[in-house]
């Protein structure tokens, strides 16, 4: 080895329960730390002489061992290599996926980096699972929900168009309708890369099926805050969809909001109208909605 055996020994007795009462009550979790660096340093063939230690960081009582561990996991991947990670890492990021919030927001917030580094079918074995990060021990982590929000939509180009479809669309719908007007914001910017993606490939029809779920749940909404967020939505939608999809699908939803009793999402409507929608849509006299498109564009002091 490039390192003494002695040192190795010295550093896999960091995790003997006596050197925490002796020595230092952090001791596990500074062996936890440093674990990927001394993966790195021995070279994945020499990962046997870590193994042990490491489950047993993984099952250390202290979360914040668990913790520092689950932060690091994917970084512990790329050295370890696919295969390794497959049969060694993923029971114990399985272990993780169930512990404590603090602890699984070490793995959430690389939960991309980690999948990337699994091969297709095991990846996909994740997918029912990531609606398990909708459940929290305390629900005014708004935090959490927004770092998932954020690696939604990283994972989405690691998917086929179904499987957003299934999986993470279903997610971001939940996420749009948070109560915290920071996830609301993120998760917008999310459903826009999934629609994005979704049309890229070809798969309009699914694109739509989400279009709908959107108008259902927001545009149609008792919550003043989900038809505002519906408004903002279909703003940064119009770049991303083609214009005879948003004139269908989202547009008649987006033009009845312009009498909504409430001023402020009267306001975002106006916004869209005002200052994102292309012109194309104020052109189209064959459209059903041309005439309430030129009334609400006065409305909005266009041009």
């Amino acid at each position: 080895y490039i390192v003494p055996q002695l040192l190795i020994d010295h550093y896999v007795s960091m995790i003997d329960p006596s050197r925490a009462q002796t020595v230092d009550n952090d001791i596990a979790r500074h062996c936890a730390f440093s674990l990927p660096a001394v993966a790195l340093t021995l070279g994945r063939t020499n990962w046997p002489l870590l193994k042990e230690t490491y489950e047993t960081l993984a099952n250390d009582m202290q979360w914040k061992v668990r913790r520092t561990l689950a932060s690091s996991i994917h970084e512990l991947g790329v050295i370890l290599g696919e295969d390794v990670a497959a049969s060694d890492l993923v029971p114990i990021f399985n272990g993780f996926i169930k512990d404590l919030d603090e602890v699984r927001i070490g793995i959430l917030k690389h939960l991309a980096d980690f999948l990337k580094l699994l091969n297709k079918n095991d990846r996909k074995e994740y997918l029912p699972r990531l609606e398990e990060f909708l459940k929290m021990d305390n629900e005014r982590n708004w935090r959490f929900r927004l770092e998932l929000t954020e690696q939604l939509g990283v994972l989405v180009p690691l998917f086929k168009a179904e499987d957003i479809r299934d999986h993470l669309a279903p997610i971001a719908l939940t996420l749009v309708q948070d109560k915290v007007s920071a996830v609301r914001q993120s998760a917008t910017g999310v459903i826009s890369t999934m629609l994005a993606n979704l049309n890229s490939s070809g798969d309009a029809n699914l694109s739509r099926a989400i279009v709908a779920d959107l108008a259902e749940n927001l545009a149609h909404s008792s919550h003043w805050a989900r038809r505002q967020t519906f408004a903002v939505l279909c703003g940064e939608l119009l770049s991303t969809i083609p214009y005879e999809d948003f004139s269908a699908d989202l547009l008649p939803h987006l033009l009845d909001l312009t009498w909504d009793i409430v001023p402020n999402v009267r306001l975002k409507v106006a916004h869209v109208f005002g200052h994102i929608l292309p012109d194309e849509h104020y052109n189209d006299t064959a459209s059903p909605n041309f005439e309430l498109i030129q009334v609400v564009g006065g409305k909005a002091h266009r041009g």
